[in-house]
């Protein structure tokens, strides 16, 4: 069978849908942002509300459409929303208790990448590197790199060599 629903109201069949909306807090309101890259596109990002001395007040991560939403205290606050590979932004928000206050879109910008490092003859401890690199390019966050073919010992320690050229 199938149920049909209506202004929070089922007809039918059993269950519930068309939750209420969730009450604030007394003396509380709503902080709200959508978080996207450089083309527009949403991105999931990690989200922290500070108050003015600084503390965190809420954190949280965006949802698949960029989104995000946190009901806090009535004050001045900055939203700090920061994502790997992209320069971190903060963006000041006023929240009125009973109200949304939205940071509207917050775009991120790509960061700088690291300097390369120096063609030549490089030592590695393999229990305490690893070696990581974003592929940007093909339109990928993040992808991990693994070498675990290589060969070399030094004064009885194990020390592994990988050339850049």
């Amino acid at each position: 069978m199938f149920t049909l629903f209506r202004r929070g109201r089922h007809i039918g069949g059993g269950g519930v849908l068309g939750h209420p909306s969730l009450a604030l807090p007394q003396g509380a309101g709503r902080a709200e942002c959508q978080v996207v890259d450089p083309v527009g596109l949403p991105m999931q990002a990690t989200v922290n509300v500070l108050d003015q001395a600084g503390l965190l007040t809420a954190q949280g991560s965006t949802d698949t459409y960029g989104l995000f939403t946190a009901a806090v205290p009535a004050g001045d606050y900055q939203l700090s929303v920061a994502c790997d590979g992209y320069q971190p932004r903060r963006v000041p928000l006023r929240v009125t208790a009973g109200e949304r206050a939205s940071a509207g879109v917050v775009e991120l910008r790509a960061a700088a990448s690291p300097p390369t490092p120096a063609p030549g003859r490089w030592d590695i401890d393999p229990a305490h590197t690893a070696i990581r690199f974003s592929a940007r390019h093909i339109g990928l966050a993040e992808i991990h790199g693994r070498f675990n073919r290589f060969s070399g010992s030094e004064s009885g320690r194990e020390l592994h060599r990988f050339a850049l050229d």
